[in-house]
């Protein structure tokens, strides 16, 4: 990772470079790249990055392997020039590197579908009707050892510091300040989760972007 700029600032487009093959992936942050490379180490550790091709070089070789590197710094049309560095690089193509798609993570994450489409989807879910015994099984399904949690208590540590983050002001790419993830998710109509994952992975919600308030 370079040390030439103050990583913990600034913001831009990036790549994860695998040094032997030279294959990249390349993303953008409006966060800063120190918090955004975390992010990704994070989620490749626990093997749920949002790239399948990523994860999968990752898992086979080591991290010392990886190389994040700043491609250009910036906080304007980050998602237009994080497309031109794709398609420059071509890492959409798995020989070249480890982008699932030509599009950008948040243009994919943007994606909504027409008023139309979704009335359809709709009416069609409400015409559904399941059976007593096909909701009992499924509600079963969730219970005891069959839930993911079963069995597993979470440390004070970890709940002290979720009710800490939970408290945490954040600021939308507006300037806008919240006192809570909670407000800010109440705010734009969004769930709490997606705002939190937004400040951790420089998401857009509802259009927006969110990040800690630093003190």
């Amino acid at each position: 990772m370079s040390c030439s700029i103050n990583l913990r600032i600034a913001t831009g487009i990036y790549s994860i470079t695998h040094k032997k093959s030279g294959k990249r992936y390349i993303g953008s942050t409006y966060c800063n790249f120190y918090d955004r490379w975390c992010a990704h180490r994070s989620t490749l550790q626990r093997k749920i990055h949002s790239s399948i091709l990523l994860r999968r070089a990752w898992d086979k070789y080591s991290e010392e392997d990886s190389e994040f590197e700043v491609i250009e710094i910036g906080n304007v049309d980050l998602d237009k020039r994080e497309l031109h560095f794709i398609n420059l690089h071509k890492s959409y193509l798995p020989k070249h590197g480890y982008n699932i798609s030509k599009e950008t993570n948040n243009a994919r994450l943007g994606h909504q579908q027409s008023k139309k489409t979704r009335k359809a989807i709709s009416k069609k879910l409400k015409g559904i009707k399941r059976s007593d015994k096909t909701i009992k099984r499924m509600s079963e399904s969730k219970v005891g050892e069959n839930n993911p949690m079963y069995g597993k208590i979470h440390s004070k540590e970890y709940i002290e510091k979720r009710v800490k983050n939970n408290r945490k002001q954040v600021i939308r790419d507006d300037g806008k300040i919240y006192s809570s993830l909670k407000e800010a998710a109440i705010d734009i109509g969004a769930l709490q989760q997606s705002v939190s994952a937004s400040v951790r992975l420089g998401y857009k919600v509802k259009g927006w972007r969110f990040t800690y308030v630093t003190t």
